[in-house]
């Protein structure tokens, strides 16, 4: 039988309460049945009380009931923000608020009325703390549809890739409808991965409609799409059946894997005058796989995956369909786990019953050795993603993975897949460093003209790029890019949009974001908003400070994922520079121990 010192340093509590507090009980808020009572000075009736009042609330608020050593301090504490609710001495703050119950002679008050009125104030306190509290609510963490609305709204427009000006944004109990125009279909699925990384929505149903600034014919167009699957190296073996109507495009036809079929709707996507996307390409696996080998590989994708708390999520396979079930933190969580889960063998996959839940992301709930894996472990999971890019079949790729650096080696015929293989890699739980010496030899050489082109061409092409007049040179096979973007979506999209060009090997960023001159406070402001809003950062330990438009951060966060998550937060405030000092608590050294 442990003690209770032993107790306190099993639970998932910080460090200054196991110091200060002696522990009374603690509720798991996913499972209703977990509950220890120690042994105290006090009466049995307050231990059963408190035992109560832990029954009653649990399922509904993650809480902590704890006793100071004192013996003289009964806290409810919330445990996402560590903030005492409700605190009271000897029935001082009773007395204080409610003298009508207390006797003029003794200041007692009945056990039942006492314990009524403790309750009260919990519940009361929870449920005023919203238009209380200051800043989003950040005091109590009490998100409202309409703090919601707001945070999506202020999203949009330090996003210059979504035209935030056409676009209506609703909330109702987290469910997030927007409805409206934009030019792109890119513009459209921006809208929607932006909602999905807000805290606090729960489901999204997108209604924008896309309304091109420029009409393209449907034959005109239909040739575009043709062609862009054609240049894409990935996309150009695909046996797809393009039809347009009136910009709307169909594609038919059946592939062998999810992840091919997802490649060649972005490709598409990507074309300029598209306004809708119906795509009835059908998957078609190439051999049979047992549903228990299919739930096994995806329990170690979901372990492996960066973005994704795999410990609260449940799966059910049957006959090949994948239901997944449980909790995550965020609608960007559910659609990863989603894309997770299409591992060889599954025909079908439901994540409808996966329910997503703020409190999911809470630190507090994840082991710290589930945030790095074993050098072994993790060079595992790189050759098994590898394996589901089409871009990487019959490609041989070396991963070895020392000290949480992963060494990458190897031949591909376009640089796409060398930065599908980084960007991957960086995406595997226990990977600090990426150093990629994949080389990249085309198929065919062209000249530097042609290349130049090709990639001008390309850039025409893209919804997005084609208002731009970037400085296009290459050099043996190698492409700079050189002027001035309004945002780091279009910067990704630049860089993406040129690697996919057959017969680049290499593409050098001399791109800028020409941002609108904003005050430190400003810069400030918008980071610790932001932070706020991500469902991995709100609860992090990380201090803002800037001057003269050079963002400093600090601090400590649990895993290299958050450290890249916070610095890439931070440059889309706004900041002229950020210098990321940020300490990265669980690594190598943590895994050695």
């Amino acid at each position: 039988m442990g003690t209770e010192n032993d107790l306190a340093r099993t639970l998932p509590i910080p460090t200054s309460v196991k110091e200060t507090c002696r522990i009374i009980g603690y509720r798991r808020p996913r499972d209703s049945r977990k509950l220890d009572i120690r042994k105290t000075k006090k009466m049995p009736s307050e231990r059963c009380f408190l035992k109560k009042l832990g029954f009653f609330i649990g399922p509904f608020f993650p809480i902590w009931v704890y006793k100071k050593r004192d013996m003289s301090w009964v806290y409810i504490l919330h445990r996402t923000f560590h903030q005492d609710l409700v605190k009271f001495k000897d029935n001082t703050l009773l007395h204080r608020y409610f003298p009508m119950f207390l006797s003029s002679k003794t200041h007692q008050i009945s056990e039942k009325v006492s314990q009524c009125l403790i309750i009260l104030l919990v519940l009361v306190l929870i449920g005023v703390s919203t238009p209380l509290s200051g800043r989003a609510n950040a005091d109590h963490d009490v998100i409202t549809d309409k703090d919601i609305t707001v945070a999506i709204e202020s999203r949009f427009l330090i996003d210059q890739t979504v035209a935030s000006n056409g676009i209506d944004v609703h909330t109702a109990k987290g469910i997030v409808t927007l409805s409206g125009e934009v030019p792109t279909l890119l513009a459209r699925e921006r809208a929607g991965k932006i909602v999905a990384s807000i805290r606090g929505v729960m489901a999204l149903i997108n209604t924008i409609g896309v309304k091109p600034n420029i009409h393209i014919g449907d034959k005109d167009l239909r040739l575009s799409v043709f062609a862009a699957l054609a240049a894409d190296p990935a996309s150009d073996s695909y046996e797809i059946t393009v039809d347009v109507e009136q910009g709307r495009v169909t594609l038919t036809g059946t592939v062998e894997s999810w992840q091919e079929k997802q490649l060649t709707e972005e490709v598409v996507k990507s074309v300029k005058g598209v306004q809708s996307l119906r795509s009835r390409i059908n998957v078609n696996p190439v051999a049979y796989r047992p549903d228990s080998e299919i739930e096994a590989e995806i329990f170690r994708r979901l372990q492996s995956d960066v973005w994704v708390h795999g410990g609260l999520i449940g799966i059910m396979v049957d006959q090949g369909h994948v239901t997944l079930t449980g909790t995550v933190g965020s609608l960007a969580e559910k659609n990863t786990a989603y894309s997770d889960a299409w591992v060889s063998g599954v025909i079908k996959v439901n994540v409808d019953p996966l329910r997503v839940e703020w409190w999911a992301r809470d630190r507090m709930l994840r082991n710290p050795k589930d945030l790095f894996s074993s050098d072994t472990r993790a060079a595992q999971a790189i050759r098994t993603a590898l394996t589901y890019d089409p871009r990487l079949r019959d490609v041989g790729i070396h991963v070895r993975v020392v000290a949480g650096t992963a060494v990458l080696t190897g031949i591909v015929n376009n640089t796409a897949a060398k930065h599908a293989v980084e960007e991957t890699t960086r995406n595997t739980v226990g990977i600090w460093r990426v150093r990629n010496f994949i080389k990249v030899r085309p198929t065919v050489r062209m000249p530097d003209n042609d290349l130049e082109q090709r990639v001008r061409e390309a850039f025409t092409q893209h919804p997005i790029l084609d208002r731009y007049e970037l400085k296009i040179t290459a050099r043996n096979g190698k492409v700079s890019l050189e002027g001035y973007l309004h945002s780091p979506t279009e910067m990704v999209q630049a860089i993406r949009t040129a690697a996919r060009v057959k017969g680049v090997t290499d593409v050098v960023n001399y791109l800028e974001i020409e941002y609108f001159e904003n005050l430190d406070e400003e810069i400030w402001e918008e980071i610790m908003r932001l932070f706020w809003w991500d469902p991995h950062l709100y609860d992090q330990d990380i201090s803002v400070i800037v001057e003269e438009g050079v963002v400093t951060l600090k601090g400590i966060v649990p895993s290299m994922m958050e450290w890249r998550l916070a610095r890439k937060v931070a440059k889309e405030s706004g900041a002229d520079r950020v210098r990321n000092r940020l300490t990265v608590k669980y690594g190598p050294d943590f895994y050695s121990s």
